[in-house]
């Protein structure tokens, strides 16, 4: 559909008349914003200047046709206009809000003939396209007829989404944006009745209804039926349902508009990931990038002139050639090349293209080779600005790169290849931060990217980095603090860095509730500029992790980083905090999933429990599993708004600002910025304000495809109420099942009507080996499986692990022999993420390259450390590179002291000293001696002032030498 076609489109569910073509070519001409989607004052006074130069009426009328087309480009689009034109767009809905108010009296008409026709229907049980027309628009969502045209005549339309029947309604989409992506859709809730009703009509030739058609339909049903009614255009139907909706369901304004465009609304359809899959990918959420493999990539980078040998070309080469098949990527057998740290862009063409071979393209699930390889083409555009590991971590830095990349296109074949690979950049765990919004053009609408999880799949994120190998207890921590404060928090990836221990306020009387504040610090700025601050509610079992790093990091300043070692750079935490989180979301529940995500599931359920307090429930209608249902209980939804309701009950409070309490939270300045981004799919909202339905009994033998006046109704009735089979026989007769819509969905869903259904599930997720259910479990886990001792031995390795018990013990002791802000010395220097090990081979080596013996606590200096005495040879000098430059004695300051025999030439051994084994800044003295062998002595000088931390480390080097302090 071109943009002209949809404003159009938009513009007639106003009422208003469909804008002619020159006139909408010469506005839409006019509107040039220089940033974004954003229409300053100057530029909109500017384009006013413009329609003032025609001197005849058709000036009045171009004034008319530009406020229509801003406001399609504030709904549709969700451009920010100037405070004038925004009054011009309220002006505009208070007009469409009078049209709806002239269909009230016949609206309630028709609201209470509807149950009379319905029962009718249900004995009569003829296809009757009219009276499914005032279901769908009536119980479904109050749609504009065009609407449920498309849904009439789209026969995919109806699913079970994790056990609730939904009404799939596509999305239209501009033809640019359609070639890049999928199309959009969004979900309604699903009566069983009007399920019934669609299925059969479904089965019927009618499939290719018209709006003419169908407002024709409608019209003859009423005159048919005599009922008090006026026939009316397409549009008055629309709005009389509204009015329904409005004032017989008493839904605010705000949620039936939602309910009315179905554009507003973006569903997710979870990926389908296999537990083999999932139990393949979780054992390396903790690995690190650029760490060396010790499985050899068949794709390794090599530097040569034409490009010839890039991964993603070697790897086209092999396919074409059958030496790697397609299904083979699928499975995950061919090792992909490492990250480089200077270049990362040759790995991310390599993913790109396994992308485009293995799942294909939006429209096609294969692609010919000679379309990826035109895909993969812009690459050679690409290579001129090589892309480093830590600016590709960086969302600031990659953003600006990815403008300077884009600047540089200069046909629209380069655009469309560069937005292309752009837009696959999220579904890397590397570079999923990336927002590719900015490379859209603002006249299309923009790309919702909807998902979120419930807290069963936030507690198997959790139980993921607590149990999966290669992870430090630090480490482990700080993603599982990283990953509650995304989800019950809501804060953003930049939020969570700049976080300081300052702004976390804990709460004595309820150790649940937590005071987060947001702000602008020296580390940087908060998205929009303001602070606010986040009261939320996490369960206890959860917050123990909170309290526990809090307590380890309280002798730092409160001013530090809640998350990371003191003075560790945000690079550093992206890259080992929150790159296992992410990677731990995207292998249980797909590669579209971002980090962002966990905020979405923070606004949707931030919204649902102030709903479920609105409107007086106390858990939800939907099948959700028992840590999800915790969420809805009333006690929970009152302790998560305890900051707004202070013990006040919600009918006391002023419930026309609830929307701006849900999105100050949110850091928005507009509740439109939460439902537009954040809450997706719609058909979670109808059960709050709609009451549950009294199914009659012949309504039910409709729904089980029984005759109308069977007897066989009585079996489904004693499994469906546990009241019914003790009533006399003859209230039986008149006995109606009162259930929500959801409930009776599920009641439904095995009998014969219904199970033929397509089902859209959740992939299911590993079974959790800890009993979750239990307080103290989780953090037990985590507590259980710190290594007791810095020193392990593990195979043929003694491994110096700092990280251990001793050490958590020590930071909790109020005796404070050793600090956080010490071990964060110490980590820096010998490169925290790093497994501090020795092998057997290398044990070896040091005690045949010399002798090795402690400085006594006497000496002049009081200094700690060791002096290592062994030959000047270009043999011991390789061996001492080989060992003594590992992390381990990075936090040792190295001197060297050359003793040379006064009958020997002293400028070789010199040499050697000076160029095979101090380095830069390394102080070499040599000191003639008159007798005795040529010796050097190397003095291992401990850098930092912590006794314990050199106590330890002594320790575990004399014992692995086997020699006495």
């Amino acid at each position: 559909m071109s943009l002209s076609n949809e404003i159009n489109l938009f513009i007639e569910s106003l009422g208003a008349t469909a804008i002619a073509d020159n006139d909408l070519t010469f506005i839409l001409s006019l509107i040039k914003p220089s940033e974004g989607r954003t229409l300053s004052a100057t530029e909109l006074r500017n384009i006013h200047k413009q329609i003032k130069r025609i001197s005849t009426g058709k000036q009045r009328q171009l004034k008319s046709v530009l406020s229509l087309v801003l406001y399609y480009l504030s709904e549709k689009c969700y451009w920010v206009l100037p405070k004038t034109q925004e009054q011009v767009c309220r002006d505009i809905e208070l007009e469409k809000a009078i049209y709806v108010n002239q269909q009230a009296y016949e609206a309630s008409l028709l609201f209470d003939i509807y149950p009379r026709e319905m029962q009718q229907f249900f004995q009569e049980r003829q296809n009757n396209i009219p009276l499914l027309v005032l279901s769908l628009g009536m119980t479904v969502a109050p749609l504009a007829l065009h609407h449920i045209v498309n849904i009439l005549n789209t026969p995919n339309s109806i699913q079970v989404f994790n056990n609730q029947l939904t009404l799939v309604f596509y999305h239209t989409t501009n033809t640019i944006a359609s070639s890049w992506d999928e199309q959009s859709y969004t979900r309604y809730a699903l009566p069983p009745t009007v399920c019934r009703m669609l299925t059969d009509h479904y089965r019927t030739d009618n499939l290719s209804l018209s709006v003419k058609q169908l407002t024709q339909l409608l019209n003859n049903y009423i005159e048919l039926n005599s009922l008090p009614m006026s026939s009316k255009s397409a549009v008055q139907w629309e709005h009389c349902f509204l009015n329904i909706w409005l004032n017989e369901y008493h839904l605010p304004a705000m949620f039936v508009k939602d309910l009315n465009k179905p554009d507003r609304h973006v569903a997710f359809c979870p990926q389908t990931r296999t537990l083999p899959e999932i139990d393949k990918a979780l054992p390396h959420i903790y690995d690190e990038d650029l760490a060396n493999d010790t499985k050899a990539s068949s794709m390794t980078i090599k530097k040569t002139k034409n490009n010839s040998d890039l991964p993603h070309k070697v790897l086209l080469k092999k396919i074409k050639k059958g030496e790697v098949s397609v299904s083979t990527l699928q499975d995950n057998d061919i090792f992909p090349p490492k990250w480089q740290e200077d270049n990362v862009l040759p790995v991310l063409f390599y993913f790109f293209t396994t992308a485009l071979l293995t799942l294909g393209g939006v429209h096609k699930s294969t692609l010919r080779l000679s379309s990826i390889e035109k895909y993969t083409s812009i690459f050679n555009l690409f290579e001129q600005y090589p892309l480093s590991y830590s600016d590709a971590s960086d969302p600031d830095l990659l953003l600006a790169w990815a403008h300077q990349v884009y600047s540089k296109c200069t046909t629209d074949n380069e655009k469309w290849l560069a937005v292309n690979f752009l837009r696959y950049l999220p579904q890397i765990s590397l570079t999923e931060h990336f927002d590719s919004s900015d490379f859209i053009s603002p006249f299309i609408p923009p790309k919702i990217d909807a998902f979120r999880i419930n807290a069963e799949q936030f507690n198997a994120v959790l139980y993921a980095l607590l149990t999966q190998q290669g992870a430090t207890c630090f480490q482990r921590l700080f993603c599982i603090v990283i990953l509650i404060l995304g989800f019950y928090a809501g804060l953003r990836r930049g939020e969570i860095l700049r976080l300081r221990l300052c702004d976390i306020v804990t709460n004595n009387e309820n150790k649940g509730n937590f005071h987060i504040h947001v702000t602008n610090t020296d580390k940087g700025k908060t998205k929009n500029g303001k602070s606010r601050v986040v009261y939320t509610s996490i369960p206890l079992s959860i917050t123990k992790f909170i309290y526990a790093l809090l307590k380890l990091k309280s002798t730092c300043s409160r001013n530090s980083l809640l998350i990371g070692f003191e003075d560790e750079s945000f690079n550093s935490s992206q890259r080992y905090y929150f790159l296992p989180v992410t990677r731990a979301l995207k292998t249980l529940f797909g590669s579209n999933v971002r980090f962002h995500h966990l905020r979405h599931s923070a606004a949707h359920w931030l919204t649902l429990q102030g709903l479920h307090l609105a409107t007086e429930q106390n858990g939800s209608t939907f099948n959700l599993a028992p840590s999800t249902q915790q969420l809805l209980t009333k006690e929970y939804c009152e302790q998560r708004y305890d900051y707004w309701l202070q013990g006040r009950p919600f009918a006391d409070m002023n419930d026309d600002i609830f929307f701006d309490v849900i999105s100050k939270q949110l850091g928005h300045e507009d509740y439109s910025t939460t439902r537009l981004s954040y809450l997706h799919g719609i058909e979670w909202l109808p059960d709050f304000f709609i009451a549950p339905h009294a199914y009659t009994q012949t309504e039910i033998r409709y729904l089980l495809d029984i005759a109308p006046n069977s007897n066989d109704v009585s079996r489904f009735l004693n499994t469906a109420s546990a009241s019914y089979h003790v009533l006399p026989i003859q209230d039986k007769k008149h006995f109606k099942l009162v259930l929500s819509h959801n409930a009776m969905g599920r009641l439904l869903q095995t009998k014969k009507t219904f199970k033929q259904l397509p089902q859209v599930n959740s992939s299911p997720l590993p079974e959790l080996e800890i009993d979750i259910s239990q307080p103290t479990a989780l953090f037990t886990y985590w507590k259980q499986n710190i290594p007791n001792s810095t020193h392990q031995k593990m195979g043929n390795k003694h491994i110096f692990n700092i990280q251990s018990k001793q050490l958590i013990s020590t930071l909790n002791n109020e005796e404070k022999e050793f600090t956080f802000k010490e071990l964060s010395q110490y980590l820096n220097l010998t490169h925290s993420h790093q497994q501090l090990s020795l092998t057997k081979k290398q044990l070896n080596t040091i005690k045949q390259i010399g002798s090795l013996s402690f400085l006594s606590e006497e000496n002049d200096n009081n200094q700690r450390g060791f002096v290592l005495k062994l030959r000047c040879t270009h043999t011991h000098a390789q061996m001492f590179q080989e060992i003594f430059r590992r992390p381990l004695f990075h936090c040792f300051c190295l001197s060297f002291l050359l003793k040379q025999n006064r009958k020997q030439a002293v400028a070789k051994n010199k040499a050697i000293v000076e160029n095979d084994f101090a380095q830069r800044n390394e102080p070499v003295t040599i000191e003639t001696i008159s007798v005795g062998k040529t010796e050097l002595q190397i003095q291992f000088l401990f850098k930092l002032k912590s006794a314990w931390l050199y106590q330890h480390i002594a320790d575990f080097i004399s014992s692995i030498l086997d020699i006495s302090l």
